[in-house]
């Protein structure tokens, strides 16, 4: 991905992420970012420990600040989470509420009490995870919690919107599953995070699940809106999280941990940055991404302590000025994200219309800057032979197609596939004909042979060519003959398959004067033909 400044162009919507619950700090920290949207907590067991008594200062405390962000053109996105345990029967509160009509009667009243100071709410963080829904993952029971609460919110505040997720990783299984569930009505969008663990590859690199993106890359996003379209649904999407730990130290979490760096340092982390927000200007199915997060969590130089854009210390990191341009500027850069396109593929052999009778010769290359994976072969969709390995840029594969003996006389079609590092696919077709070997012309042919040895062992080394592509078929035939007089008397006769190059050995029967004729008989399509004759002493 090669990206390069360019004129401001349209994004999706940034937005900041804030720890904690909202204060006249944290505020004004937002402000100065240029952030459009902030997101914040909002703790349910907090609000109301006890069943339908907001606590009032609590809640207060979101009001003042939220309407100081929103009088400043800040819209707020809250994620509402954490069950009381009048809710969820338990001290956990991580586990989701046992009745979600529970939770549908607190949004009624906490969006009545924050109307119109809450552009979106989301209902619960990642409840596709297990670290954050301690109850077994079940998009079932989540449907039924966002069918329960999205009415409610609705009727309390109809200007904002529901999200359903946030998602983790962008879990478009996990979307699928809720669709099947009948949740589609009961959303206005779909929330997604994209800052997975240990995410030290830059937002236009990706790997794919089978065809699909793979869920954990950034660009995930893209099979998430997939998904939606696929059930009927071409509601907005919101990155509530996407980010780059600027740590450099080792991963220590997830099936990474111990194999990769955790983060991207400082320098990576802005250009991440810079270049994600580009990647979306391609994607208008996104409306909102909010960086994760304003402030760094902590002194320590840890992959979840450096996901912000302020230093512990309260120092700006180069990614703040980044987001900044792009929150007051716009994206500033040019050029594609990610590579979709497939290897350029050339094929050697077969030539097209080509007539072939029993063996048929494939080759061909394929190159790829990001790199290739496989070239395949096929006939008319069947498949002949893949070849896989660490190819580099370029790689050109060759064989004999034995097989191709065996196939129906009449058109065909040789087809060429090549996958590049990231499972894209291009292919090259060309059409051949088999006949039968008497309706081809004969192609001339001539015989390369060397002789070698010494005394009564002599060596014959070479090969039969010809001016077809595949290998010649018939026998080399070789007859050594002793002058007897005046007369040339054959003694030795040996014979071998003119497919492959031939190395023979010879004892002669005595001394003498020898001479070697070498005849290759010729088997259609393949002409006759014979080497010059060699004579030679041997003592």
């Amino acid at each position: 991905m090669v990206l390069l400044p360019a004129g401001a162009a349209r994004a999706a919507t940034p937005g900041i992420n804030v720890a904690g619950v909202p204060t006249q700090a944290s505020v004004q920290q937002v402000i100065a970012t240029g952030a459009k949207y902030a997101r914040f907590f909002l703790l349910w067991s907090d609000a109301e420990p006890s069943r339908g008594v907001l606590v009032p200062s609590y809640v207060t405390q979101y009001q003042l600040t939220l309407g100081q962000l929103a009088a400043a053109g800040v819209k707020v996105d809250l994620v509402i989470n954490d069950a009381p345990s009048w809710a969820n029967g338990s001290g956990d509160r991580a586990v989701p509420p046992s009745d979600p009509a529970d939770m549908a009667g607190f949004m009624s009243l906490l969006a009545a009490q924050l109307k119109g100071k809450v552009a979106a709410y989301e209902i619960w963080n990642e409840p596709d995870n297990p670290d954050f829904w301690h109850a077994g993952v079940d998009a079932g029971r989540y449907t039924q919690l966002i069918q329960a609460v999205y009415p409610a919110v609705k009727t309390a505040d109809p200007g904002a919107t529901v999200l359903a997720g946030p998602f983790s990783g962008n879990d478009y299984d996990f979307l699928g599953q809720m669709y099947a569930d009948g949740a589609k009505g009961s959303f206005d969008g779909v929330a997604v995070h994209t800052d997975t663990a240990c995410l030290n590859t830059g937002p236009g690199t990706y790997y794919r699940d089978g065809t699909r993106i793979g869920r954990y890359s950034f660009l995930g996003y893209r099979e998430l809106h997939n998904t939606m379209l696929a059930n009927g649904d071409n509601s907005p999407i919101w990155i509530t999280e996407l980010g780059w730990s600027s740590t450099t130290t080792q991963c220590n979490r997830g099936a990474s941990a111990g194999k990769k760096t955790a983060g991207v340092g400082e320098a990576g982390q802005a250009t991440d940055l810079s270049q994600a927000y580009h990647c979306l200007t391609a994607d208008p199915e996104v409306a909102v991404a909010e960086w994760f997060t304003l402030t760094d969590a902590g002194s320590a130089d840890t992959e979840l302590n450096r996901y912000g854009l302020i230093r512990s210390d309260g120092s700006f990191k180069p990614s703040y000025t980044a987001f900044r341009n792009e929150a007051t500027k716009g994206d500033q850069l040019t050029g594609s994200c990610g590579d979709f396109s497939g290897p350029a593929i050339t094929v050697n052999q077969p030539t097209a219309n080509e007539m072939f009778s029993d063996h048929l010769m494939l080759s061909a290359s394929a190159s790829d800057s990001d790199g290739l994976h496989r070239i395949s072969f096929l006939w008319d969709g069947h498949k002949i032979s893949t070849f896989g390995g660490n190819f580099g840029e370029s790689h050109t594969s060759t064989m004999t197609w034995y097989g191709s003996a065996n196939i129906p006389n009449g058109p065909h079609t040789i087809q060429v596939q090549s996958t590049d590092l990231f499972g894209n696919m291009s292919e090259v077709d060309v059409q051949v004909v088999k006949v039968d070997p008497g309706k081809l012309p004969l192609a001339r042919t001539w015989v390369q042979a060397r002789i070698g040895g010494s005394g009564l062992v002599r060596t014959v080394t070479g090969r039969v060519k010809s001016t077809l592509p595949t290998p010649v078929r018939g026998r080399v035939r070789f007859t050594f003959q002793v002058l007897s007089g005046t007369k040339w008397v054959a003694r030795h006769v040996q014979s071998v398959n003119a497919s492959k190059p031939f190395h023979i050995v010879q004892h002669l029967a005595r001394a003498g004067r020898w001479r070697v004729r070498i005849v290759f008989a010729g088997k259609p399509p393949f002409a006759a033909s014979s080497a010059p004759v060699h004579a030679f002493m041997a003592r």
